[in-house]
């Protein structure tokens, strides 16, 4: 997360906004979390996002 809120910043910099991380949230689907790379449910997921 630190990459893309460095690029906000930089972003904003002129109008004197800045961006800071105030909480980070995981989710963990059970169905998806166990996925291998490269395999067929994987790609399905993928597909329907």
């Amino acid at each position: 997360m630190t990459d893309p809120l460095r690029v906000l910043d930089e972003a904003y910099a002129p109008t004197g906004w800045t961006f800071t991380l105030v909480a980070h949230d995981t989710t963990v689907n059970d169905s998806w979390s166990m996925m291998q790379p490269g395999a067929f449910p994987n790609c399905r997921a993928h597909v329907g996002l």
